[in-house]
């Protein structure tokens, strides 16, 4: 997503609006791919994963709740942050404390409450940001077709390129 960010911040000053348009389609597609590949390992390996991690016995059946219910927002996160990069703070962080309080103060769901309460709190942010760039499709020339999600080879190699120092 920042490099997504980056990208697209020279293409505006470029002024190159088709390779705006192209990037942010397959900013979107590249990180939906990866979010469900991501998951899918996460959720395939995550004994081993916690087991390397020397997850503590007494605690491996919560850690396998968390990483799975975390696991299956990765597509939410990462579209979150593909979206709206900038506009992170929409209010995520204030839903999922209140979710972390009621999810695990008052049903008692423990370390899968507040798994629960991210991927929530990811979730309603995600549709947030999509409705505000649905909205706004015109400025952003965002338009829901399949042709708009088609992946460009060549600027996906520059978004891995910027991406990877990032990680």
């Amino acid at each position: 997503a920042t490099a997504g960010q980056i990208f697209i911040a020279q293409l505006v000053g470029a002024g190159d609006d088709r390779r705006i348009k192209r990037t942010v389609g397959t900013l979107l597609s590249f990180t939906t791919l990866l979010a469900v590949l991501l998951a899918a390992a996460a959720i395939l390996f995550c004994r081993p994963i916690l087991q390397l991690l020397n997850c503590p016995q007494e605690a491996l059946f919560e850690a396998e709740s968390y990483m799975i219910i975390t696991a299956l927002g990765y597509p939410f996160i990462f579209g979150y942050n593909a979206i709206c990069g900038v506009l992170r703070g929409m209010g995520a962080a204030a839903i999922n404390i209140v979710l972390d309080i009621v999810l695990v103060a008052v049903f008692r769901l423990d370390a899968a409450g507040t798994a629960i309460a991210t991927a929530l709190s990811q979730m309603g942010s995600c549709v947030a940001a999509f409705i505000f760039l649905w909205k706004r499709r015109e400025h952003f020339d965002f338009e829901l077709k399949p042709s708009y999600f088609r992946m460009d080879k060549e600027i996906l190699a520059v978004l891995i390129r910027l991406g990877i120092p990032q990680v």
